[in-house]
């Protein structure tokens, strides 16, 4: 039997990602502005996507009628999609390869840290998926931390801040890798 409160909303993988990690002064007491404001440098490209998955219907009925204005209006979304990544890349400071090996998930994530942060302590996360460069901006709370063998930190944290749109391209993030994941060992057991 599972214990409750080791339940978990969400997939988890490991993966690679480029991270960066700014804690929250002890006094910040709002943490609500404090994420809208930063949010706002970060969310673009991923409300952009959730926006336009929500109309793919009407594009679908512009297909039917019209294919080459839905060829035409899906190549204007690509391109919006690249310019959005490309802007948010020039307006954050943010690794352009992976430079962190964590667990994640859309609920939180597990990292390994020089540093020992604090228990309950608040954290600003600026975390780059690759390969597609989409980048989620997250407050997260300290849950557990344990010392390494190697003498590193463990921990793992749990988003309370997080913008829907970012939510959701983590969690097609991870089920992307899980399918990735599972056709190279379904092509391993057939090599």
């Amino acid at each position: 039997m599972t214990h409750p409160t080791n339940r978990r909303d969400f997939f988890r993988i490991n993966d690679n990602i480029g991270l960066t990690i700014n804690p929250l002064e002890e006094d910040t007491i709002d943490l609500d502005s404090v994420f809208e404001k930063r949010r706002k440098e970060y969310g673009l490209a991923n409300e952009f996507i959730i926006q336009k998955e929500r109309h793919r219907p009407l594009l679908f009925k512009i297909q039917q009628s019209d294919q080459n204005l839905a060829k035409y209006i899906e190549f204007l979304e690509e391109n919006l999609l690249s310019l959005a990544i490309i802007s948010n890349r020039h307006m954050t400071e943010l690794p352009d390869k992976p430079d962190h090996a964590v667990n994640l998930s859309g609920s939180g994530l597990r990292f390994l840290s020089d540093k020992e942060w604090s228990s309950e302590c608040f954290l600003q996360l600026s975390i780059t998926l690759f390969p597609n460069l989409l980048t989620v901006y997250a407050i997260g709370k300290v849950l557990r931390k344990e010392k390494t063998a190697s003498g590193k930190w463990s921990i793992a944290l749990r988003f309370t801040h997080i913008h829907h749109a970012d939510k959701e391209a983590l969690v097609r993030h991870v089920h992307a890798r899980q399918l990735a994941s599972f056709r190279n060992m379904a092509s391993n057991e057939n090599s």
